[in-house]
């Protein structure tokens, strides 16, 4: 039971943090956002190469473990080396 309610848990944090990035890269005011949220927001093919490159990852250890997409999906709204920053000058 308790691991049910852990991938329940798990879904439910991964479908949030596609749909907060979704919401992001529609807000007209992106400078609000942080570096890297500004910079998912405005490169729109970030998220879903995140969300592929997460499906794998899943995939590769079983795909039956949901927490795992939890935490890479989560990466979209926090620091990922899945996503290149700019580096300022």
């Amino acid at each position: 039971m308790e691991c049910a309610d852990k991938q329940d848990e798990a879904v439910e944090a991964s479908v949030l943090a596609i749909h907060i990035a979704s919401a992001q890269a529609e807000m007209t005011n992106k400078d609000a956002l942080g570096t890297k949220e500004r910079w998912v927001a405005i490169n729109p093919d970030i998220a879903p190469r995140v969300a592929k490159e997460c499906w794998s990852l899943y995939e590769e250890h079983g795909a039956s473990d949901a927490r795992i997409l939890a935490v890479c999906l989560g990466n979209l709204t926090d620091y990922s080396p899945l996503i290149q920053l700019p580096v300022a000058n």
